[in-house]
């Protein structure tokens, strides 16, 4: 019989010696977990429904055939051993008609939520590390109490029984397991319970994305790269829920998960793919699939009889999915130019504040500030969009916004090379011009006048006692003629204007 003291090693165990194991026989549940893979698969036989009991919440968390063990009906003993039980309809049967089907549902949200699955990321919010973050800390301290694990069991029990656990053990035995913490995780459990319509047990996924097309880029080194999606997973009412993040596998479809070891990632968590070779895009291409661990509810009826407890089990079982979606591949990534010029100018105009909206969605692509250079963007997706200046530079006048369409990848329509150019007018200037006598500096009378712009009158006029004034006058050089004056007077020289 085996029984390994706190710091014992599997690879201390003579296994051929081995012919049982003690329910006793590991000192924690975190030692029971580290050393359960490594056991030969005929001594793990000899174990099977046998009931590993720890120090854990009065022995209400233990551990049946590798998966972690709760009981429910605390008024009696944990038993030695259990007997596994068949499926009804996919469910539990017995258990269900045992605590009822709304209980049932409550129960199994709890088990869907806390640890070890930990389904709707409820542990890293309220501990702020990830599960097996605090089993290794959990591992390396002198304290066995998980206090997670006891709160799962918590609030299982308040569940069934109305009642709550007044103390959870295992507050302090690790920096993250606070009173605090703690409290936080439970009322997350129990809020989960009662909000069980949020969580399907058998998830639908699909691509994020209106068109449900995934697009593929060619690379400079002839790869392919995807852009930006997520993966999300859908309620029982189809409705699309960040109620619980499912940790998923990329399996078999010839693609790579960027910057994800091990190709894993969760519901709702942006990601790209990479493929060495070109995507295969035709009606025959095979799905790309995923794999994701399914919570499973396990029950078991004790096996010594009605003075002890019955035991639930939280398993999990590996499932595949495909999601739908089109697969579209494009070339190296195109880029759209959007300049900001002055009328008859060559050079950018900066200073102008600009955007570029989704006229479909009125999502904001691009929001910037001209400068000297042009602004580039990676394309957006085909569709039209409007690009509009929100204000303009000194001295110049808002423009109208220009629409203008995406289609394959390509701005279409008058534009050229994928470049939409907005002109901006300067402000129209208002010019006075007084013709005054010299000696006493009146205005003075009776002076044929004309302004011209490159060879062209812009306007004549005869002075009088005020001066005239001249409106909507655009920047340029000017020259201001005194056609006749005024009788017994001499005419003055041209004048330059610069406006």
């Amino acid at each position: 019989m085996l029984k390994l003291s706190s710091d014992a090693e599997i690879s201390n165990v003579d296994w051929t010696k081995i012919t049982s194991v003690s329910k006793d026989a590991f000192d924690s549940l975190q030692q029971y977990q580290k050393l359960y893979p490594e056991i030969p698969d005929n001594v793990k036989a000899s174990m099977k429904n046998t009931v590993f009991q720890f120090y854990n919440q009065n022995n209400s968390v233990f551990m049946v055939n590798g998966d972690v063990g709760f009981c429910f009906n605390y008024d009696k003993a944990v038993p030695d051993s259990v007997v596994n039980l068949d499926l009804q309809d996919g469910k539990h049967g017995n258990f269900s008609e045992l605590i009822g089907k709304d209980k049932y549902q409550k129960v199994n949200a709890i088990m869907f939520a806390g640890v070890p699955y930990d389904g709707a990321g409820l542990f890293k919010k309220n501990f702020g590390c990830s599960y097996d973050e605090a089993l290794a800390r959990l591992a390396a301290s002198d304290k066995k109490d998980n206090a997670a694990l006891n709160a799962v069991a918590s609030a299982i029990h308040k569940t069934v029984s109305g009642k709550s656990i007044e103390t959870i053990q295992g507050i302090g035995s690790i920096d993250c397991f606070t009173k605090e913490n703690v409290d936080s995780y439970l009322s997350d459990l129990e809020t989960a319970a009662n909000e069980s319509e949020k969580y399907t047990f058998t998830p639908v996924f699909e691509l994020g994305g209106e068109s449900n097309a995934l697009t593929f880029r060619e690379q400079e080194d002839g790869s392919y790269l995807s852009d930006e999606f997520s993966v999300y997973a859908y309620n029982g009412d189809g409705q699309k829920t960040d109620a619980y993040q499912i940790e998923m596998t990329m399996t078999g479809s010839g693609f790579t998960v960027v910057n994800h070891a091990g190709n894993v990632f969760h519901t709702g968590e942006t990601i790209r793919l990479s493929a060495a070779a070109k995507p295969d895009t035709s009606a025959d291409a095979k799905p790309v699939t995923f794999s994701y661990k399914q919570a499973a509810l396990d029950y078991y009826d004790p096996a010594q009889g009605s003075d002890y407890q019955h035991v639930l089990v939280s398993a999990t079982n590996t499932e595949t999915a495909s999601v739908p979606y089109t697969i579209v591949v494009r070339p190296q990534v195109e880029t759209l130019t959007l300049s900001k010029k002055a009328v008859s100018g060559t050079e950018e105009l900066p200073g102008a504040e600009l955007t570029l909206t989704n006229t479909a969605t009125n999502e904001v692509t691009a929001q910037w500030t001209s400068g000297s250079t042009p602004k580039t963007i990676e394309m957006p997706a085909d569709g039209t969009y409007r690009f509009t200046e929100v204000t303009a530079p000194d001295g110049y006048q808002k423009a109208e916004s220009i629409d203008f369409a995406i289609e394959g990848g390509k701005v279409i329509g008058v534009w050229t090379d994928n470049t939409v150019i907005m002109y901006d007018a300067p402000v129209p200037k208002t010019v006075t011009i007084s013709k005054k006598d010299a000696a006493t500096s009146d205005e003075l009378p009776g002076a044929e006048l004309t302004i011209t712009k490159d060879g062209t009158t812009v306007e004549t006029w005869t002075s009088t006692t005020t001066p005239h004034v001249i409106e909507n006058m655009s920047d340029g050089t000017y020259t201001l003629t005194e056609v006749t004056s005024p009788d017994g007077l001499i005419m003055c020289d041209k004048e330059v204007i610069e406006v």
